[in-house]
């Protein structure tokens, strides 16, 4: 079982927050099916229509999975993990069609989770960055 809840507020034309929970729960799903478990998660958006073409975002987000239900095979076979980033993204629309987004974001973790350097050796970090270029087209 698992719901979640969006808010969306406009206190002015160019300006927009949103707010997200999410709670869930499965009987006999913790990293090992041993115990129920229980996660939650929240996000925040505030995003800026400077003009019809040009938009900033910024996005904060934190998920706890403290059973490992939802990450405990992703997250090198931890159980109570609390995952986070805040990300920046700026997006211009060049067409009614083609857009273009540059975004930095930073993940972190209470777990050593992230994976660094070469694959086959198994590091990992408890946090990471991430720069994207990308052009979306949309028909």
């Amino acid at each position: 079982m698992a719901w979640s809840n969006v808010w969306t507020i406009k206190p002015i034309d160019p300006l927009a927050f949103s707010f997200e929970y999410t709670y869930g729960h499965q009987a006999s799903g913790s990293l090992g099916g041993t115990r129920d478990a229980t996660w939650q998660g929240i996000a925040w958006i505030a995003a800026y229509n400077w003009t019809d073409r040009g938009i900033t975002a910024f996005r904060a987000e934190w998920f706890n999975d403290r059973d490992g239900a939802r990450t405990g095979g992703a997250a090198n076979g931890h159980a109570n993990v609390a995952l986070g980033e805040v990300t920046f993204t700026g997006s211009y629309r060049f067409t009614k069609m083609l857009m273009g987004r540059a975004e930095v974001r930073q993940d972190f973790s209470n777990q050593p989770v992230f994976r660094v350097g070469d694959l086959n050796k198994g590091n990992y970090s408890f946090n990471q960055t991430s720069l994207a270029l990308q052009l979306i087209y949309t028909y």
